[in-house]
This record gives C-alpha cells, sequence and structure tokens, in this order.
C-alpha cells in the first residue's frame, strides 16, 4: 500500500496553485488590484466626460440666450443727392434724392415699421420732412430704400 501512496503522492512536488509569502507575487492579489485602480479611474473619466459634455451641450443655449436679446435696427445713408437747387432772398427750391439702408440685426425676430420719418434742417431750422411706407423686415435681412423729397418754399 505504501508503493500505491507513494505513486499518487508522485515524482511532482509543485502546489496545484501557486504558493508565496509575498503579496505582489500572487496573481489573484495583482488582478484585484488592478481593477480597483481600473474601476477608480473609469469612475473619474465617467465624471470627467459628463462634466464635458454637459458643457459642450449647455454652449449653444448661452450663445442663442445672448443673441435672443432685441437689438435696434440700423439706419445707412448710402447716397444723397441734391439737384434743382435754386435759392435767392424769398425762394427755396431743391430735390433731394437720398437712398437708405434699414438693416434688422436680430436673428430671431421681425421688424414691422409702421412708418418712419425722416428730418431735414439747418441751423435748428426745418426744411423738409419726409416719411417712408410701412415696411416689415425679416431675420438678419436689410433692405435699400429710395426717397425723394422735393421742397418749394416760395416766400413771395
Amino acid at each position: 500500500m505504501e508503493s500505491k501512496l507513494k505513486a499518487l503522492e508522485g515524482t511532482d512536488n509543485s502546489p496545484l496553485l501557486p504558493v508565496s509569502n509575498h503579496a505582489n507575487s500572487n496573481p489573484y492579489v495583482q488582478q484585484s488590484r488592478k481593477s480597483h485602480y481600473i474601476s477608480k479611474v473609469r469612475i473619474v473619466d465617467i465624471i470627467v466626460l459628463m462634466v464635458t459634455f454637459g458643457t459642450i451641450l449647455s454652449l449653444p443655449s448661452v450663445f442663442t440666450s445672448m443673441s435672443m436679446a432685441p437689438q435696434t435696427p440700423s439706419f445707412q445713408l448710402d447716397s444723397l443727392f441734391l439737384y434743382n437747387f435754386n435759392i435767392s432772398n424769398t425762394t427755396f427750391r431743391t430735390d433731394w434724392d437720398a437712398t437708405l439702408t434699414i438693416e434688422n440685426p436680430n436673428m430671431i425676430s421681425t421688424v414691422h415699421f409702421n412708418s418712419v420719418k425722416g428730418l431735414i434742417s439747418y441751423k435748428d431750422n426745418s426744411l423738409a420732412m419726409y416719411s417712408i411706407k410701412p415696411l416689415e423686415l425679416g431675420c438678419m435681412e436689410h433692405r435699400l430704400v429710395h426717397v425723394k423729397i422735393y421742397i418749394n418754399n416760395d416766400n413771395e
């Protein structure tokens, strides 16, 4: 029976599982430490990714809200011509030909003008008044407006 036990014990004396008294040499302990480190890194990465993603998603709404504040339309005088100019002690006659650009800088809202009135003056003296027909400008739209003004002041 002794021979059978010796045969069962075998000639190879290596253990079935690796045995070591040093904690770093055990592959199972090392694996659990690595997986613990990886799970911490993943949680931190997920939090950073969520904050970055949230910031990127909120930027368009911030820019949109900044652009939603209504802006006043702009008026620009492109050209002004004077012709048939006649002035004397009792008479002032002239024809004015003006081109204006009216622009709506708003990205969201349209602008409707019921009336646009203008005044030509010289040294606190009104020379002429004019008005433009009602108009509407869409978002980011600009329009050229042509105005003809006739002045005929006879003091005779």
